[in-house]
């Protein structure tokens, strides 16, 4: 019922600051070929900790395990009742027990001390949607951004923009005790997908291109556009590479030379922040 499209990208200033090649941010997209609510997808979004060394290596390893755990949790679910929001939570706490058993094998068996293998390599945020042909559900667990429609939840980190990370139940927490609750998944929004046209789960990098949709393309005199582009133009889902060139192009730092002061003059992209998501739509 639905096309996806999907695209990640370095932000500028990680470009800049820390000459990364693969940005922190990662994507996944499984098809769910069956389910008591019919066929789907999963598609997760994560974003690993700025202040963790190699943080990336997990968002990457995380958005894969839970996704598989998600379609093999879909695929046994047993609903308790028709739709009901219950059976989403169910599914996503066991694919999230899934997930920390098998990071707590892999930092175990990378030795050393768990709590700073957790921090430098397992911290990141995740953002998901499962789309089925009967419901939906949108959920969290951290920061980033999901559109329903035409509604646009920002989904804010905690006081000091730290977001509680996933992987903090994988280590002793001050949480397990005081807050148990947040180191589940939050689910943003459960509706019947006949009520959804269209979506976007991505990670808090986007805040930087909704502020920047009034702004000039770097070099150019057309403007960024609205986050509603990406849903709404053909391209992204009949070119497979567009998405991702459309947000290289909004992040380019094109050179111009300004011949009177003798320099050049390098304009700065608007992603300052690494930036992934996945859309989709229905199928026109």
């Amino acid at each position: 019922m639905f096309q996806l499209a999907h695209a990640s990208l370095v932000g500028a200033d990680h470009r800049k600051d820390l000459h990364a090649t693969n940005g922190q941010d990662a994507l996944c997209v499984l098809p769910l070929l069956d389910s008591p609510f019919g066929a789907g997808y999963i598609a997760l979004v994560a974003d690993g900790c700025g202040s963790g060394s190699h943080t990336e290596v997990g968002a990457k390893i995380g958005v894969r395990l839970l996704a598989q755990a998600l379609v093999t949790h879909m695929e046994k679910l047993r609903p308790r009742h028709e739709g009901g929001r219950l059976n989403f939570k169910d599914v996503l706490e066991r694919a999230r027990q899934d997930v920390l058993a098998r990071l707590r094998i892999l930092a175990l068996d990378l030795g050393g001390s768990l709590t700073a293998t957790v921090n430098d390599y397992f911290l990141f945020t995740i953002v998901g949607a499962i789309v089925t042909e009967q419901y939906s559900c949108f959920f969290s667990r951290g920061d980033g951004l999901v559109v329903v429609g035409g509604e646009e939840i920002w989904i804010e980190p905690d006081e000091g923009n730290a977001p509680v990370y996933l992987g903090y139940a994988l280590v002793d927490s001050s949480l397990h005790k005081h807050r148990p609750d947040a180191l589940r998944f939050d689910i943003q929004r459960c509706m019947a997908t006949e009520r959804l046209d269209h979506f976007l789960v991505g990670t808090d990098g986007l805040a930087y291109l909704k502020n920047a949709a009034h702004l000039p393309l770097p070099g150019k005199q057309t403007l960024v556009g609205p986050l509603s582009q990406f849903w709404s133009q053909d391209k992204y889902f009949t070119n497979p590479d567009a998405l991702r060139r459309r947000l290289a192009l909004i992040n380019r730092s094109p050179v111009r030379p300004d011949w009177e002061g003798r320099r050049l003059i390098k304009s700065a992209g608007h992603l300052k922040d690494d930036v992934a998501l996945i859309i989709g739509r229905r199928i026109p």
